[in-house]
């Protein structure tokens, strides 16, 4: 991700830079099922916030069910990574250097996997999604909802659940 947008939006020109792309992965519990979530955690300080002012949720469905909800090992590696990647590849749709959405998170939980990401235009996502929807030739089905959102609300549970994961410093100094 490390790169340099400029451009225009809303009569408004930005330059966002981008630092080096890190993720975090965080297991949790939600409604007694467990949950796996990556999160792009280089976003969490992201200055340019108003810039991918939409968020993008897909929820894909899950068939070939483990324990507890979660895909099994095959489902994983034949159905939903590859599924991923290439919505990823799509939506993110780098055009002269610079990608038109963000991954923020994969999500695993209840027989689900969902893609969320932060958008710049709109439009190029709901294209793809569109054709995508309209072609059926889908692995899986999937859903989505995309909402304006320039002050990340929607993704600040997810901030919140890292900060509050990592350690007090100062518990770690007086340890």
């Amino acid at each position: 991700m490390p790169g340099l947008i400029v451009g225009q939006n809303e009569m408004k020109e930005f330059k966002v830079h981008f630092s080096e792309e890190l993720f975090t992965l965080m297991e949790y519990r939600e409604a007694d099922l467990p949950a796996v979530m990556m999160l792009t955690t280089s976003l969490i300080d992201f200055e340019s916030k108003e810039v991918f002012a939409w968020h993008l949720s897909i929820v894909i469905g899950c068939e070939d069910i483990a324990e507890n909800g979660m895909p099994s090992k095959k489902e994983r590696e034949e159905i939903l990574e590859p599924f991923c990647d290439r919505f990823e590849e799509a939506i993110e749709l780098k055009e002269n250097g610079k990608p038109n959405a963000l991954l923020l998170a994969r999500i695993t939980w209840n027989e689900t996997r969902e893609l969320v990401f932060r958008v710049f235009d709109p439009e190029v996502a709901n294209s793809f999604l569109q054709k995508e929807i309209e072609n059926d030739e889908c692995e899986r089905g999937f859903e989505f909802q995309m909402d304006h959102d320039p002050e990340w609300e929607k993704a600040s549970w997810m901030f919140d659940m890292f900060r509050n994961a990592k350690p007090n410093q100062a518990e770690l100094d007086n340890a």
